[in-house]
């Protein structure tokens, strides 16, 4: 049997702790122009500025550090894309993913600003793991079942005929969720980590036949950096 081929957009091969298993190109133009006749009828229509939208999945396969750059850049033959987003899913039972988005770029585009993402510690074990130490967990009872981790950067373009001329990067912050369950009389204490604000406070299910569910959210702002020259 013959497998798909998976692009390595992001430039992760040698990632000692995630391996990539999908990759999705995600094409759509930035133009998609109609001209209407008296009746509402399209009687034209022009396109342009095609550009992709990629993600990669991968699946954790060791332990380690994950150390990512939003606004870093690839090159794959002429083709060159800018890494945005990062997100991260952990869950009781369940294999660890990562999911790495982005966008393509003007033809011979180069670094403009970046965003370094905090070092995310990762397990290969299929457990909910906190990630990014954006929190405490404490409470007799009270265990993890799920955490997930969400950041993007938003990336803004000079245009002309929806060709990009130039670009730049800014404007992320990273989000931490989770779930608790609470087995025992008392509820857990979640405390949000240095630098990082609780912007959910713990809130809690109560369902008819089974034990209450926590949920909760921790953000931390994340600032660009200007290339240096600029």
């Amino acid at each position: 049997m013959a497998f798909a081929t998976r692009i390595d957009y992001f430039n992760q091969n040698a990632n000692d702790v995630i391996e990539l298993v999908a990759s999705a190109a995600n094409k759509a133009y930035a133009v998609n122009l109609t001209g209407l006749s008296e009746r509402g009828d399209v009687i034209a229509r022009d396109l342009g500025g095609l550009r992709e939208a990629p993600t990669c999945d991968f699946v954790v396969k060791a332990a380690g550090n994950l150390v990512i750059e939003l606004g870093a850049i690839h090159t794959i033959t002429t083709s060159i894309y800018c890494l945005l987003g990062l997100s991260i899913a952990t869950k009781a039972a369940t294999a660890p993913t990562v999911q790495m988005s982005g966008e393509s770029l003007q033809e011979a585009a180069t670094v403009s600003s970046t965003v370094t993402v905090p070092t995310i510690a990762l397990s290969a074990l299929h457990k909910a793991q906190i990630l990014a130490s954006a929190f405490t967990l404490s409470g007799a009872g009270c265990k993890l079942t799920e955490c997930n981790l969400e950041v993007k950067a938003n990336l803004t373009r000079a245009t002309k005929d929806g060709d990009t001329l130039a670009h730049d990067v800014s404007g992320a912050s990273i989000t931490v969720s989770g779930k608790v369950i609470q087995t025992g009389a008392t509820a857990p204490t979640i405390a949000a980590a240095e630098g990082w604000t609780l912007t959910q406070p713990a809130t809690s299910t109560d369902p008819d036949e089974g034990y209450t569910e926590w949920s909760f959210e921790c953000t931390k702002d994340l600032e660009s950096v200007e290339p240096s020259g600029e």
